[in-house]
């Protein structure tokens, strides 16, 4: 039978032993904290311990101080579906009245009467209305000291699965934001997301790398390959993997459905939108590419699209249908596989999981210790 022997040490060896121990923690906790950050080609993924960030970015508003939705006051079409599909997903959502080129008063905006009218806007296009409703939320979150905000556009669509998707992207931006070294202000609260960054764009139509910086994680709401959706070039295998979601610098992107500002950066976006010439998403992506002290994150694939229905943006004004006929068709945004605005009402209703459409019959799982997309009457044995 084994007999334990229990060694007495004197005080020197006893803090000598001590002394060696703390040594060996700090180095193996540096290696542990880093070894899942990418440099250059190298590419990281979901760890299996839950970062710190993870439960706050569960929150009713994602991990930010406020979510803002803007939304033309007449639009109640827009802003139903919006409403039901923020509710069905537990998200908290204010909504900022939008307005209509026509609308537009320079009266407390960033440009002079001589900008106005020397830039060519075409009337009925959104162009201009579009720039002043976003530059108006940027000024709501510098005049309210807010320390960051999630701005949504009145067609965003999400996944129901939404709190899952942007959980790990607290740690993800954070590596990608804050490297090497964080300039964090003291007076700022901290972000799940890191203290460097400026915007998050989460929901484009192609959002480019800067460099070759990317953190990878593992998430089975990502579309497989033909459900993937950009006007640009789809990043490759080098830098993306299938079944994951990426991280990065970002130069430039179009399309603007929904992305993330700290305080700092609306600081910065309206004195650098002054400067601007084009419309709001490409005003938006010159001054991530054109300001080297923007800190810019991109994410592919997007978090969020923007849904169609029978009453898009781009009909005229006059046939617009009502609030109190609001189209219960609507198209889902691409690269969802559970929409939220289609999946907003069943949701509400109680059912489950077996009564949501999705957009695709597969998911992603761990076979053979592989990670592969498999058909949803096969995850459950690729899961054993």
């Amino acid at each position: 039978m084994f007999s334990p022997t229990i060694h007495f040490k004197t005080g020197a060896q006893t803090q000598k032993t001590f002394v060696s121990t703390l040594v060996f923690v700090f180095i193996l906790s540096l290696i542990l904290s880093w070894k899942h950050f990418g440099q250059t080609n190298n590419r990281s993924s979901i760890h299996a311990w839950t970062h710190p960030s993870q439960e706050v970015i569960r929150n009713a508003t994602l991990g930010f101080q406020e979510i803002f939705a803007l939304v033309l006051p007449d639009r109640g079409d827009r802003r139903q579906p919006l409403i039901e599909a923020a509710n069905a997903t537990n998200i908290s959502i204010a909504v900022i009245d939008a307005i209509r080129d026509q609308d537009v008063k320079l009266d407390g905006s960033p440009w002079s009467e001589e900008w106005h009218e020397g830039w060519k806007w075409n009337k009925g296009e959104g162009d201009l209305g579009c720039l002043v409703s976003h530059t108006q939320s940027w000024q709501k979150v510098v005049s309210e000291r807010i320390s960051s905000a999630l701005i949504l556009e009145s067609d965003a669509d999400w996944d129901v699965r939404i709190t899952d998707i942007m959980s790990p992207m607290g740690e993800a931006v954070t590596r990608i934001a804050d490297w090497p070294n964080a300039k964090h202000d003291p007076a700022e609260p901290p972000s799940p997301y890191g203290n460097d960054w400026d915007l998050i764009w989460l929901g484009h139509c192609g959002a480019h790398p800067s460099g070759r910086r990317f953190y990878e994680i593992n998430d089975t709401a990502t579309p497989p390959m033909d459900h993937q959706w950009t006007f640009g070039d789809v990043p490759g295998d080098d830098v993306h993997r299938p079944g994951t979601r990426i991280a990065y610098a970002m130069d430039y992107a179009m399309c603007a459905y929904a992305y993330a500002i700290s305080y700092k950066g609306a600081v910065k976006m309206l004195d650098y939108v002054k400067e601007t010439d084009t419309s709001f998403d490409l005003a938006m992506s010159n001054i991530c590419q054109w300001h080297g002290d923007m800190n810019c994150v991109g994410v592919w694939p997007q978090v969020f699209t923007a849904s169609g229905s029978a009453s898009n943006i781009e009909r005229p004004e006059e046939d617009l249908v009502p609030a109190a006929e609001n189209p219960d068709e609507i198209v889902p945004g691409p690269t969802l596989q559970y929409s939220a605005r289609v999946n907003a009402k069943a949701i509400l209703r109680g059912l489950g999981r077996d009564r949501w459409h999705p957009e695709w019959n597969s998911t992603w799982a761990m076979v053979n210790d592989t990670w592969s997309l498999v058909a949803f009457d096969e995850e459950k044995v690729a899961g054993r």
